[in-house]
């Protein structure tokens, strides 16, 4: 409970600085861009990750298969939402005047449930890494630590690149806008290849 609020309490801070440029350009009446909204919203729902998993770290414990299978837990029930058409096409859809709050900030509120399968998905990643760092058998053998580490890289880098292309030839394409299950596999193949 302390950790939920320590967690809170510092995500607070960052999510008022997210809240502020909104407030003021709303306020003075600056033109707002549809960039700049899009960007805020993405910010605001990042921000909520660490307090919406947070209740999930009881049950994790630092155990990268928990970590594993809730995030695909989590993603394959929020996949299975999406493939409802009427759901998928509200969220979609670009026509319909915006009037409520949820309308306004649809993508983010909705694509937050799939931020938070990404979330543990590099949290598992992460465990397991640390539980290979750590084991004392190998802590003198430096290089038999780094193939470890290596091979665990390029298993979870496999497995994640067959999810991606799985999911996107039969089940939905990737999408940022709503981070289906394709986008989350997709976000956790690219993050084991360097940028140029």
């Amino acid at each position: 409970m302390q950790q939920r609020l320590s967690t809170s309490s510092s995500s607070n801070l960052v999510l008022y600085f997210h809240f502020l440029p909104l407030f003021t350009l709303k306020n003075f009446e600056y033109f707002l861009f549809l960039d700049v909204l899009r960007n805020l919203r993405f910010l605001r729902t990042k921000n909520f990750l660490n307090v919406l998993a947070s209740p999930f770290d009881c049950v994790i414990k630092g155990s990268s298969k928990k970590a594993f299978f809730i995030s695909l837990f989590i993603g394959v029930v929020y996949q299975s939402f999406l493939m409802i058409e009427s759901f998928s096409d509200y969220l979609l859809e670009y026509d319909k005047q915006r009037t409520t709050l949820i309308d306004k900030n649809k993508e983010g509120i909705f694509s937050t449930i799939g931020y938070i399968s990404l979330y543990f998905f590099g949290e598992s990643i992460c465990y397991e890494l640390k539980r290979i760092l750590n084991n004392r058998e190998a802590k003198n053998d430096h290089l038999a630590v780094s193939k470890k580490c290596g091979f665990t890289l390029l298993v979870f880098s496999i497995i994640f690149f067959i999810f991606t292309h799985l999911n996107s030839a039969y089940i939905q394409d990737v999408s940022r806008r709503i981070c289906n299950l394709s986008f989350i596999f997709y976000t956790s193949f690219l993050v084991f290849y360097p940028k140029d």
